[in-house]
């Protein structure tokens, strides 16, 4: 369960931006969009937070900040070979800011313990990385910090804390840490099970997809029979009236096509005039419907394992109706019974119709002088029952285009 992430330097984001996912005061947002964690500090979270705001203002660095943070955790289990560069992307618009390090830092629930990750890093070495934990029967812990300096004559200082309490073998885990990658990922490959939980939530309990996602993961799922069913489902959220779902290969006595070699398609099953199955070609179908294919396996992944999605630009070549009923599916204790979360950028105001969206889930986030700034919409007097839609389109809480 994410609690928030904040994001300093990287893309259009200069000074440090927060996107949280504790709900405030408001009980309905309590209740109806959010969900009971258990854990005393944070007793709620929201079960969806949409962020909201014109071209070229930072929505996709957020998302690509927590991609690129997760690539680079995953990316650096064995082999650990040196890459050609580390692929942050400082704030070109500062020129302060261009030889400075991207800072993201993470905080996370898992199995009622509580974590806070950072890690900050230029594009040739990581020059700072933490791990403090709060275990669920216990009191706050620095599990290990990690800083790297200049010192005057151009040597390098490394600095190390390792919590003595932690149990494994703490020099080796050190040595195996090249400069490029960070300590969370080394020691765990080094056998360092202490920090097993927070490497595998990022691992199995965050998903992120960038504006260029691809098929990949929903080819995955439609391997299994079940996770299969699934995606079709979640394809008939759009009215397709699919019958079926299959990898493509030569249809096997006119049944279901079956897997043929190393680069399946996707073939989608609609219901014949005399009663048979019409097999089409995904490649053949709308834009719309390979955007939720896309969508769908990750999506109901997440569902499944209670774990965070992150979407760029959810509502991308989607009806308002089909993306306000795919945020339903989190919303629907029915539908997310774990509970997942779902973060997601969008354009599409008509999700904040009809209080589809609780304020407190909604960040508007907008770009001045070269620097995004997010900012919650609960932040303004919102008055009970206020439309939401009509008052963002008129530009009452700004992050619109400025348009000539």
């Amino acid at each position: 369960m994410l609690i928030d992430v904040t994001v300093t330097n990287f893309r259009s984001i200069r000074s440090a931006q927060t996107l949280s996912m504790v709900p405030g005061r408001s009980r309905e947002a309590r209740e109806r969009v959010g969900f009971a964690t258990g854990v005393k500090a944070v007793p709620h979270l929201l079960r969806t937070t949409a962020v909201f705001g014109p071209n070229g203002a930072g929505k996709t660095a957020l998302t690509e900040a927590l991609a690129t943070l997760q690539g680079l955790i995953l990316g650096s289990v064995p082999p650990l070979a040196a890459p050609t560069a580390i692929p942050v992307a400082p704030n070109l618009f500062d020129p302060d800011a261009r030889d400075l390090p991207t800072e993201i830092e993470v905080r996370f629930v898992v199995a009622g313990n509580r974590y806070r990750y950072g890690l900050a890093a230029d594009r040739d070495r990581v020059v700072g990385e933490w791990l403090f934990a709060v275990p669920a029967d216990g009191r706050p812990q620095r599990w290990f910090e990690r800083r790297v300096e200049d010192d005057p004559d151009g040597a390098t200082i490394s600095r190390w804390y390792i919590n003595p309490a932690l149990k494994g073998a703490k020099e080796s885990w050190k040595k195996a840490t090249p400069d490029h990658a960070p300590f969370l990922s080394a020691a765990v490959a080094a056998g360092a099970e202490a920090f097993d939980e927070p490497f595998t939530w990022f691992h199995r309990g965050l998903w992120v997809l960038t504006a260029d996602r691809t098929d990949a993961p929903s080819l995955r799922a439609c391997r299994s029979e079940r996770r299969r069913r699934r995606v079709l489902a979640v394809l008939n959220v759009a009215g397709l009236e699919l019958v079926d779902l299959a990898l493509t290969g030569p249809p096997a006595d006119g049944g279901a096509p079956v897997v043929p070699g190393l680069e399946p398609r996707v073939a989608l099953g609609h219901a014949g005039a005399d009663g048979s199955t019409a097999w089409l070609d995904l490649a053949a179908g709308s834009e719309g419907t390979r955007a939720l294919f896309a969508l769908a396996g990750p999506l109901t992944d997440a569902l499944d394992q209670g774990a965070t999605l992150v979407v760029d630009d959810l509502d991308r070549n989607l009806h308002p109706l089909v993306a306000r009923r795919l945020v339903g599916l989190f919303h629907d204790p029915a539908t997310n019974p774990r509970p997942a979360q779902l973060i997601f950028t969008c354009h599409d105001a008509t999700l904040l119709a009809d209080r589809q969206l609780h304020p407190d889930q909604v960040w508007l986030i907008d770009r001045s002088g070269g620097a995004s700034e997010l900012v919650a919409l609960s932040d303004y007097d919102i008055r009970d029952g206020e439309a939401l839609m009509k008052g963002y389109l008129a530009g009452r809480y700004g992050a619109l285009p400025r348009m000539p």
